[in-house]
């Protein structure tokens, strides 16, 4: 378990269900996205997905029961209930977003 905390780029999304947000840091290699409850402001926090490129944007499910996480020129869907994460390779890099404009987030399709 790392402790991006200590690299942090600033990037986070609260969760629409619980006293709990996201945060993305850096890790050897690449970015960490980590849960971190709002009344435990010190660590270690779990993390919910890290690998190499770098995260652009999060943004939680209205259910709040998934994270969806714009790395480099993939997407990850990551399920929170079921300890998974989905990666669509590629997607942005089809899609949408340029170096100079990465791909953002705007909104889930679906309410609750």
């Amino acid at each position: 378990l790392h402790e991006p905390d200590r690299h942090a780029r600033g990037l986070i999304a609260a969760s629409p269900r619980e006293r709990a947000f996201v945060a993305v840091g850096q890790v050897p290699g690449g970015d960490a996205v980590t849960l971190r409850p709002t009344d435990r402001p010190h660590g270690p926090f779990p993390v919910l997905a890290a690998g190499p490129g770098r995260v652009t944007d999060v943004l939680w499910s209205p259910t709040g029961d998934r994270v969806l996480v714009v790395r480099s020129d993939d997407l990850l869907l990551i399920d929170r209930a079921r300890g998974r994460v989905r990666t669509i390779p590629g997607f942005l890099d089809r899609y949408a977003g340029t170096p100079r404009s990465p791909a953002r987030v705007r909104g889930w399709c679906c309410a609750p």
